[in-house]
């Protein structure tokens, strides 16, 4: 029997999926310890292809002293997949008095599923798992509601004009004096059907404040079903606009069509409103600017196309604005007149959005996360955007010089911006070389490194297949 290997280290890092390269955080951590980069990258990426890009995976790294290395791979944490389902940022500051958020049961099930796939888990019960599940939500603030008797009796009345049947996992709320104050309507993966919502009659429920219809969509893991047929399909109702003491609208995962209403400005109590991954096209309504108290707005993955509106600095409680995967156009100023102190998240990314960054996004107090990547502006870096604790503004036309300590990745695909950094660790040189050369030149170093191997390229040197900017 060999003797184990020895060990050089332990390195626990947070890598979404398929975003495993030689880049930091994975490049520093790795160099170091003279690990194979390519090696662990192509390997982590084959391990957690099952599961959703960008999900956040936790790896834990062996590294030996003879420079080999193993990893495993854990799915996101339960919190994760909790405040992912609920639809929130955090939890409760206030856990037991404040309510975060509601999930059903069936969320539950779902996530202990997830989880029962981890190493550590395969063997327990999913009845173990589910009470550990809510153990945690209870600590965040996140309220399980189970399926009561009366719930479908409630539901049928929103389907009835459809003549739809209901199949789906819902629960409802009701005040003191017995109205109805929450539906929370979540399709299962066994209904077939589509519920034209322009058609429910949604005007009964005058004390309504919390709206929730999406489609059994759990990031992390893929789900293959049609939600075309299985969802909420048509236009967002006028009618809904009257339901004046409503707080929260969640309708993604659906098939919503048409526009917004320009009657959403009568939502005067709304502080979120979450129609991402649906069909909505035309322009954001001039009139969100009289929903004052907002303080989430999600339409993500959508047709929307026009401009951003030139009043959006009105919302002055927004915190949230997330617009990404879309087709807006103009530029950046309504950022950028003042009034949204409050934001601490802006993601633009994969638009048509040109013209320059203004510096004072970068001023944004409480700003935590902007993603501007994969659009078309153009003209110089703000100095102090660096200052922002997540910022991407790859595949854009940016130049000038960077700020020291901007984070190489962040700048992928701007081709005229002056590659100045300084540096503490030889790991940071590599990692920062990698980008550098796959940015300029539109390529990795080692499919360059490749192509000179070819028959073709017989008698070229490596300073003739690469950018003349590189020093």
């Amino acid at each position: 029997m060999s003797a184990p290997k020895a060990v050089a280290a332990t390195i626990r890092l947070t890598v979404p999926v398929g975003g495993a390269r030689p880049a930091p955080p994975v490049g520093p951590a790795l160099g170091q310890y003279r690990l194979n980069l390519m090696a662990f990258c192509k390997d982590f990426n084959a391990r957690t292809q099952k599961y959703k890009s960008d999900t956040p995976m936790a790896v834990t790294i062996t590294a030996f002293r003879d420079n080999t290395f193993d990893f495993t791979v854990k799915s996101p944490s339960v919190s994760w997949y909790l405040k992912k389902a609920a639809g929130v940022e955090s939890g409760s500051s206030r856990p037991g008095h404040v309510t975060a958020s509601s999930l059903s049961i069936r969320h539950v099930y779902e996530i202990a599923k997830v989880k029962q796939s981890d190493p550590y888990l395969q063997n327990m019960p999913l009845e173990s798992i589910s009470k550990s599940i809510i153990g945690t939500a209870n600590t965040m603030g996140i309220k399980i509601v189970w399926l009561i008797i009366g719930v479908r009796s409630c539901v049928c009345t929103i389907a009835a004009s459809t003549g739809a049947g209901v199949g789906c996992y819902n629960t409802i709320t009701c005040n003191g004096a017995g109205s109805i104050t929450g539906i929370f309507y979540e399709f299962s993966s066994s209904y077939i059907g589509q519920i034209q919502f322009a058609k429910l009659n949604l005007s009964v429920f005058q004390h309504l404040e919390r709206l929730q219809v999406t489609g059994l969509e759990l990031e992390g893991r893929s789900h293959q079903k049609l939600l075309s047929s299985n969802s909420i399909g048509g236009t967002l109702p006028i009618l809904l606009t009257n339901l004046t003491r409503l707080e929260l609208i969640v309708i993604s995962y659906n098939t919503l069509a048409g526009s917004l209403p320009s009657s959403l400005h009568q939502l005067i109590n709304l502080r979120e409103l979450r129609l991402n991954n649906n069909s909505i096209n035309g322009t954001l309504p001039v009139s969100l600017k009289n929903l004052t108290q907002l303080g989430v707005l999600h339409i993500s993955s959508n047709q929307l196309h026009g401009s951003i509106p030139s009043n959006l600095h009105q919302l002055t409680n927004l915190q949230e604005l997330c617009l990404d995967n879309n087709a807006i156009s103009g530029n950046l100023v309504p950022l950028a007149v003042g009034g949204l102190a409050q934001l601490t998240t802006i993601n633009l990314s994969h638009n048509l959005i040109y013209g320059e960054i203004p510096p004072i996004i970068a001023n944004l107090p409480k700003l935590k996360l902007s993603d501007l990547s994969y659009n078309n502006l153009t003209g110089m870096v703000p100095l102090h955007i660096v200052d922002i604790v997540y910022i991407d503004i790859s595949y854009n036309y940016l130049k000038g010089p960077i700020a020291n300590g901007f984070p190489p990745d962040a700048l992928i695909g701007n081709k005229n911006l002056s590659y100045t950094m300084v540096v503490s660790k030889k790991c940071d040189v590599y990692s920062f070389e990698v980008v550098a050369l796959e940015t300029l030149v539109g390529r990795h170093p080692k499919e360059i490194l490749s192509s000179l191997q070819s028959a073709c390229t017989h008698g070229l040197t490596l300073c003739e297949v690469l950018d003349q900017r590189l020093p």
